[in-house]
């Protein structure tokens, strides 16, 4: 792995993986100062990708976007040297835009992205690790390992890496408050991103008589998808793919502070497209509103959740893609048996 950040991401695996640490940066015309040093780090981050990479001479280089990945893709395109890129959004980021006229084949889990893009680009879905699969007879368990009744309906809410705090706040309100004076036959799996809410928010639970697990932070999202029923959440990319790999029907709320406004795409598609989620919009949603689109998705003995989740069944099955996989192995010359 080679890239910005590596060294300090707490997602990132560094005593499984080699890596090496490149100066990289986010450079914004809006501070003057601030532009000049990240466009000085980018620098110093390319000649280290170049350095590095023309000594290593990779068959192919594979990046997923962002600025973290520029120098090293920058310095790929210098060495011409196979590149193969992957988007999960339906609005692209500025690097995957740029560096399309220079991939051998460009990755789109959204295929409404390509319009932005130059190059050959192919549905690839975005690649989840080993084992995120979904598997019927682990509901049972997956519940328990949290604590909640094994029968009851379940609520996974979660804020992904961008805008937990508004979402925390919103969709505590909508269960605990306004969803409870309805029917207490549902409960919650609630994750917050931080201590502080995390404490706060069970007592809201509690206090409303809500069976609920609320954690800062879950390393096993693969069990809390086995565990769930339905899914509020924003609509990034890794939380769509694991939302269709998992098949659980979703209220999405897409980050409004996102770049180029890509999670908004992204619900639009999961609403529009699979059929597989509710696309709440990026404002104007409160907690009362959000409630009742809950018991809209749980009325008629949840007739709505299992046509969502029968869309996003026939999206999976009947939808021919091609793996990220052998598209590289293809780029990189590599036989796979």
């Amino acid at each position: 792995f080679m890239g910005g950040g590596l060294a300090s991401n707490i997602f990132f695996d560094r005593a499984s993986n080699k890596f090496i640490e490149v100066p990289s940066a986010c450079p914004s015309t809006r501070h003057p100062i601030k532009f000049l040093k990240a466009l000085g780090n980018i620098t110093l981050g390319v000649i280290k990708s170049f350095r590095h990479l023309r000594t290593l001479r990779p068959q192919a280089v594979v990046a997923f976007g962002g600025f973290p990945c520029f120098p090293v893709l920058l310095a790929a395109s210098l060495l011409r040297l196979p590149i193969v890129l992957h988007e999960g959004n339906g609005y692209p980021g500025r690097v995957v835009r740029f560096f399309s006229r220079f991939a051998h084949v460009i990755g789109l889990q959204i295929p409404e992205a390509a319009k932005y893009l130059k190059g050959r680009c192919v549905e690839v879905p975005l690649p989840l690790r080993d084992g995120y699969t979904r598997l019927f007879a682990s509901k049972r368990h997956a519940r328990e390992s949290y604590g909640l009744d094994p029968e009851r309906l379940t609520l996974l809410i979660f804020g992904g890496s961008q805008g937990a705090l508004g979402l925390n706040s919103l969709a505590c309100s909508a269960a605990a408050v306004h969803l409870a004076q309805r029917t207490k036959n549902f409960q919650v799996l609630h994750f917050t991103g931080d201590l502080a809410t995390c404490k706060a928010i069970q007592e809201e639970y509690d206090a409303a008589g809500i069976q609920a697990c609320v954690k800062t932070f879950e390393t096993r999202m693969d069990q809390a998808w086995q565990a769930a029923d339905l899914v509020i959440s924003r609509a990034g990319a890794s939380s769509l793919a694991e939302q269709m790999e998992f098949e659980v029907p979703g209220i999405l709320l897409p980050y409004p502070y996102a770049t180029d406004h890509h999670q908004e795409v992204n619900a639009r598609y999961m609403q529009d497209t699979i059929g597989g989620a509710v696309n709440a919009g990026e404002t104007g949603v409160d907690a009362e509103m959000l409630a009742q689109l809950v018991v809209d998705l749980l009325g008629e003995d949840r007739k709505r959740m299992k046509e969502m989740q029968g869309k996003i069944h026939e999206h999976k099955t009947g939808h021919r893609t091609q793996d990220l996989c052998s598209i590289v192995s293809e780029v990189a010359g590599i036989k796979v048996r």
